[in-house]
């Protein structure tokens, strides 16, 4: 699994003591991209940090669910390809070990590998299809987290 400084740093917030309900705001607005192509996760990654979002990648859902013990992010930006698991169970899976549904992001490669794409769009705030268009990822993050009362993060 791959470990990004965010989640440590989140670690250690939570260990000094501190209620993850007052977090600081770049942890607050941490993105977790789910996404078995490592080139996308690394891009995507790039991409959102230098536009001041904290992000943590993971090749799998089983890594990103392993990864909500020490890590809530405000975000979830998954892959419709991810190996081990499709979105809809993915985001039961979280919803159970967290307690609480939170905005997600799907990048799919087309329409017709969603055989249920209702039923996603309701458990999913966005759907995205690649190629993915920077402006439209930015606009389905500011929708996702304006949907959870924070503000967006603006670049620094």
């Amino acid at each position: 699994m791959e470990t990004s400084s965010l989640v440590m740093s989140y670690v250690a917030y939570l260990r000094t003591g501190n209620d993850s309900t007052a977090m600081p705001n770049s942890i607050q607005h941490a993105i977790a991209i789910a996404n078995s192509d490592e080139v996308v996760r690394d891009s995507f990654n790039v991409l959102l940090t230098g536009a001041g979002y904290p992000v943590c990648t993971f090749p799998s859902g089983a890594a990103l669910l392993d990864a909500l013990h020490f890590f809530e992010p405000s975000v979830l930006l998954l892959d419709t390809q991810l190996p081990d698991f499709s979105v809809p169970s993915l985001i039961r899976d979280i919803v159970a070990a967290t307690g609480r549904k939170l905005p997600t992001i799907v990048m799919a490669n087309h329409a017709n590998e969603l055989p249920n794409l209702d039923q996603l769009l309701c458990d999913a705030g966005s759907l995205l299809f690649k190629p993915i268009e920077e402006h439209q990822l930015f606009a389905a993050i500011d929708k996702a987290i304006g949907a959870i009362g924070l503000s967006p993060a603006s670049p620094e």
